[in-house]
């Protein structure tokens, strides 16, 4: 009688799916970097679900410029630091020798004048966080008004809908 062949014992090769795994782990980690580069997340809007600060998609839209205002590390009631996008404007202002009113009202004059060339308009979105007392948003308005901007809006969270 003839002997049967043992039985051959096939083993995944597991490498390549952990290899293609670990490739899109690294993928979403960038991409969420990227897509949160200009909202703050430490900024808490009062009931914060979902913003209605986007960004324009289609070409003719108006321009945007988003205001993330922070409260003080030291006192959550006073205002901390204005960022556009993830630009610090007291590290900004820092760096040239100027306080961060001055370089706030820089970058907003030189946003307006480029809107202007393109005939658009400026819309200028402020993140608030619900911390901070009216005072310290006053004094931003006062600066966006200093730079000529007549279009400003306050992000508020949009309503949860059952």
């Amino acid at each position: 009688m003839s002997r049967l062949a043992e039985p051959v014992r096939v083993v995944p090769n597991l490498i390549p799916m952990i290899d293609i795994v670990s490739q899109l782990v690294i993928f979403f980690m960038l991409a969420t970097h990227f897509i949160s580069g200009d909202v703050d997340v430490d900024v808490q809007l009062p009931d914060l679900d979902h913003s209605v600060a986007k960004e324009a998609a289609k070409e003719g839209e108006p321009h945007k410029v988003l205001l993330n205002i922070k409260p003080s590390p030291a006192d959550e009631k006073v205002l901390g630091d204005v960022n556009i996008g993830a630009v610090s404007m007291t590290a900004l202002g820092e760096k040239s020798g100027k306080a961060w009113n001055q370089a706030l009202l820089e970058i907003l004059v030189a946003r307006k004048a480029a809107a202007d060339d393109a005939k658009g308009n400026l819309i200028c979105v402020m993140r608030v966080d619900k911390r901070i007392a009216w005072a310290g948003v006053q004094q931003v308005m006062m600066i966006i008004s200093q730079a000529k901007i007549t279009d400003v809006r306050l992000a508020a969270p949009l309503p949860v809908s059952d």
